[in-house]
């Protein structure tokens, strides 16, 4: 495998480390740049199981180990769902190269953090849409008065952005946001440490 000239600097530079010190410096390179290639798409599952099969065939199992703990540690609560999704398949495809496997239990584990992910977008969602709905029409009859007051004003009023913007200005809603983020961080956290656990 090439490495980067950053790479390469920094192995240089391990003039001084042992020679186990060394070899775990280079996979660690290694490993970052499978999994630079897999997080910009130039690398799909298939791609990244195959790169990772080549660990096994060395008898270096503890690397593909080391490689899902990344792809754990980068699901995040607020992400992309296809990040999620391309994240989760890649840690559940390495699982499939290790002797014995804990494929069902590692899959259980990511269904329960999605849903955590998709119950914390649900109330978000439910909670901004409610406040839209009532500030909605104090912000529309202000969006009236102004338009009567300066006619040529009337199509220059974006009620729906004026909304929104009130919303999330509002003293309310940063307080339910500190609140629900770091209630659901938590959950998510320990649900990710426990992921990470399995493998």
């Amino acid at each position: 495998m090439e490495l980067s000239p950053l790479a390469r600097e920094r192995l240089e530079k391990a003039g001084e480390l042992s020679p186990e010190e060394k070899e775990k410096l280079r996979h660690e390179e290694e490993l970052t740049a499978i999994l630079s290639d897999f997080y910009t798409g130039k690398l799909n599952d298939e791609g990244l199981w195959t790169r990772m099969k080549t660990y096994i065939d060395n008898g270096q199992e503890e690397l593909v180990k080391e490689m899902q703990i990344r792809l754990v540690y980068t699901l995040s609560l607020g992400g992309s769902d296809a990040d999620f999704n391309n994240y989760s398949s890649g840690i559940l495809i390495l699982e499939t190269l290790k002797s014995p496997n804990r494929y069902p239990e590692i899959e259980t584990s990511i269904k329960n953090i999605e849903k955590t992910r998709l119950e914390y977008e649900d109330e978000r969602t439910r909670t901004f849409n409610s406040m839209k709905s009532s500030i909605g029409d104090q912000v529309r009859r202000a969006a009236e008065q102004m338009a009567e007051q300066n006619r040529n004003s009337a199509g220059m009023v974006d009620i729906e952005s004026s909304i929104e913007a009130s919303v999330r200005n509002s003293q309310q809603w940063r307080q339910f946001v500190v609140k629900y983020e770091n209630e659901y961080g938590r959950k998510f956290e320990d649900l990710v440490n426990k992921l990470a656990k399995l493998l």
